[in-house]
């Protein structure tokens, strides 16, 4: 008997594969892998496709707000652009018709200077107005001694006229002047009527026929183009109440239109 001694036990060595077990585990092995690239590979692919779809959308969404941006620019040039030909055209239609109308008012100008024409036709009625255009020369310039200025053919008239202002003058305001006839005439083209001066010619009362049309067409211009024309219910307010605060025409003026 053996005491007292160890025994060491071998383990029994493993029996080699053979070469169909090992073409198996190969298969295994290479089906694990092929099985893990796939569903890497599907993996890459699913998280590549949501990173694409959300990058188009970014895209689109950006693209689209460019395409908005850019139609309200249109849109808005083209308000502009309709506006300010709309604008031109009211202007234009405006510009027509002021045109038109200075084409009348001086139309009315013209006509009223070939009636002036007819006014020295008729002594009786030039002699009136010569004395009333000398009367009111004469309260403008409130001098004692005044010269009047005349056509040539106007000198006969013109002495009449200018007695009976000034008996006129002095019996209204009390005062003596001196009329006389100055010493040099009115150019044959004027119309008619007088200038009356003072103070060696330093002041000038311009009453010609010309002069006074001028003032008349000046003054009366807006009765005029009201009764040609009309006016909108603001002007109408506008002018009533300029009316009222002046209180009329101004003393000593002469409406050639009666003559």
């Amino acid at each position: 008997s053996i005491s007292g001694s160890c025994v060491t036990t071998i383990p029994a060595a493993k029996m080699p594969l053979d070469d169909d077990e090992v073409s198996k585990q190969i298969q295994h092995m290479v089906a694990f892998i092929q099985q893990e690239a796939r569903e890497k590979s599907n993996e890459i692919s699913v998280k590549a496709e949501e990173e694409f779809n959300i990058e188009k959308g970014r895209l689109v969404q950006t693209q689209k707000l460019k395409i908005m941006a850019q139609y309200e620019r249109k849109e808005k040039q083209i308000d502009i652009q309709k506006k300010i030909a709309y604008s031109n055209a009211l202007n234009e239609s405006r510009l027509k018709v002021l045109s038109a109308r200075e084409d009348y008012m001086g139309q009315l100008h013209e006509a009223a200077h070939e009636r002036l024409k007819k006014v020295t036709q008729d002594a009786g009625k030039y002699g009136t107005l010569l004395q009333a255009l000398i009367l009111s020369s004469l309260y403008q310039l409130l001098e004692e001694k005044v010269q009047v200025r005349v056509r040539k053919a106007d000198e006969g008239a013109a002495r009449k006229a200018m007695d009976a202002a000034a008996a006129a003058y002095r019996s209204e305001l009390k005062r003596e002047v001196e009329v006389s006839l100055a010493s040099d005439n009115l150019p044959e083209s004027s119309l008619g009527g007088v200038q009356c001066l003072a103070l060696n010619g330093r002041l000038v009362s311009d009453n010609t026929l010309e002069a006074r049309l001028d003032q008349n067409i000046t003054r009366m211009q807006p009765q005029i183009r009201r009764k040609m024309f009309g006016e909108t219910t603001v002007r109408a307010t506008e002018r009533e109440e300029r009316e009222r605060a002046n209180g009329g025409a101004a003393a000593g003026s002469v409406d050639l239109l009666k003559f």
